[in-house]
């Protein structure tokens, strides 16, 4: 028997542990979020500059920016996940961006340096909301959940339902012949990532750009999970149990972007960018409860047994360093090409308690299971008059989890939802309008296709066969800016 694993780790506390792999990746901000011109050209701006959201990227990018900008975006996704032959659809409205970029003249006094910006923005870095449900899984016979619970602990909680469950309905067979079962899963997630940047760019002869962002994170993260299992005898009389797992992540972090922009030959538009990000430094603390409702064979009534209260545990995550490099060409006033190269080492998160002490076991997963992330972007801008404009783009990730990953749960863990999946490379399309309104107004429209596939499995054990998941994301966008 072995625990599948899959999406980044996080774990907990000096005496119990929680989470694995899965959700730290989760917390490994990867989505395409921002203004409407930045979702629109596929986020493919880090050489361009001149939007609101480069600072998150190549915080360069708002050295290009010649008046001052204020912006507001808002928009919704609908997200549909299908596992197996069904499917669930949630739908959320979102403030995706709220900034300000204020360029200070500097040509007066004479010097090389031309202007020195100033940047605020929030936004939106991961959206985490979706649901998910399995009815009906198919269990081979003598595979169940329980066996993960019981296989090598010690302690912790998984333990402590695993032994109650085999103490209550010890018949999973009889006379040596494995009973029909059947599972059930069902799960929502709420919440997300949160970025604030604060950023400081230089303009050296408008040729040479330089910028630093110090980015804030608070992370709000919650996941409600239901797995049951019933088991029909010979007679047809049913009995079994459904394990329902609260988990709650929240705290801040802090990272620090650095981002160069260059137009290398005098007489051409051709520009290089480069840009470093440092891990993102988290302080989190990770909540859990749980509580089992189950009928054992003998009795037709359902009972229902909680764990002793919630659990709070401190810990720290830090994510991988991050490499960007990109190319960008304008062609007149009117046409924009943009391309981005991202390469992002997930194997490299590391876990530990709040007092710093590496959780060794876990981190050896992580560096086993999870890969490293490469993502290209292209995007293009298209001037069909000064007041309209046309932006597509297109974003592939290549997959963070190895195919044979699993979730490997700590002895005395805090965790008692088993689920994980591993996820394939994720695809992006987008495309945008832009309009300006005014000599000052203007208005952005852009829309967001994602998808994404995956081998999702409610527990693990060596005969439990996968599920197939594919997730589509829908997303509509709206910024309306004013520039000064």
């Amino acid at each position: 028997m072995k625990l599948k694993l899959a999406t980044i780790a996080l774990l907990i506390g000096a005496s119990t542990q929680a989470q694995t792999a899965y959700n730290a990746a989760q917390l490994t901000p990867q989505d395409l979020n921002g203004t409407a011109r930045f979702v629109g050209m596929g986020g493919a701006l880090g050489a361009l500059g001149g939007d609101i959201s480069t600072m998150g990227t190549n915080p360069a990018g708002i050295g290009l920016m010649r008046r001052a900008d204020v912006t507001f975006t808002a928009g919704f996704d609908q997200t549909k996940i299908e596992l197996g032959d069904q499917s669930e659809n949630r739908t959320r409205a979102r403030l995706n961006n709220v900034g300000v970029v204020i360029p200070l003249d500097m040509t007066f006094y004479g010097s090389s340096l031309k202007a020195v910006n100033i940047g605020f923005n929030y936004q939106r870095r991961s959206n985490l909301y979706e649901n998910m449900q399995l009815d009906g899984l198919n269990l081979p016979g003598g595979v169940s959940q329980t066996t993960q619970m019981n296989s090598g602990r010690d302690d912790g909680e998984m333990n402590k339902w695993g032994t109650f469950l085999t103490q209550k309905m010890p018949l999973f067979m009889k006379n040596d012949v494995a009973l029909p079962r059947t599972g059930y899963y069902q799960s929502s997630q709420e919440g997300g990532v949160d970025q604030t940047d604060i950023s400081l760019s230089f303009n050296v002869n408008d040729r040479f750009y330089f910028g630093v962002t110090a980015g804030l994170y608070d992370v709000d993260y919650t996941n409600y999970t239901d797995y049951g299992e019933t088991v029909v005898d010979g007679n047809n009389d049913a009995w079994g149990y459904t394990l329902h797992s609260d988990n709650w992540i929240h705290g801040q972090g802090v990272d620090c972007k650095l981002g160069f922009i260059a137009r290398p030959f005098e007489e051409s538009p051709f520009r290089i960018g480069l840009a470093v990000h440092t891990p993102i430094f988290y302080n989190l603390t990770y909540s859990a409860s749980s509580f089992l409702d189950y009928r054992e064979e003998s009795t037709s009534q359902w009972k229902t047994v909680s764990d002793d209260g919630g659990y709070d545990s401190d810990f720290k995550l830090r994510t991988p360093w991050l490499f960007n490099v990109s190319a960008g060409y304008t062609i007149g006033k009117n046409i924009a090409l943009g391309a981005e190269y991202e390469y992002q080492d997930f194997s490299t998160c590391n876990l530990s308690d709040a007092d710093g002490n590496a959780y060794g076991f876990d981190n050896n997963q992580i560096e086993s299971y999870l890969k490293a992330v490469q993502t290209f972007r292209v995007g293009a801008e298209i001037k069909l008059m000064p007041e309209l404009a046309l932006r597509l783009g297109y974003n592939y990730s290549s997959a963070g989890y190895d195919k044979g990953g699993y979730q490997d749960l700590s002895q005395n863990t805090m965790q008692t939802n088993t689920d994980f999946t591993n996820r394939y490379a994720q695809n992006t399309f987008t495309m945008g309008v832009g309009m300006k309104l005014t000599n000052n107004l203007y208005m952005d429209l852009a829309y967001k296709y994602t998808t994404q596939d995956g081998d999702f499995y409610a527990f693990d054990d060596a005969k439990l066969n996968l599920t197939k998941l594919n997730e589509t994301r829908n997303s509509f966008l709206c910024t309306l800016g004013y520039k000064f």
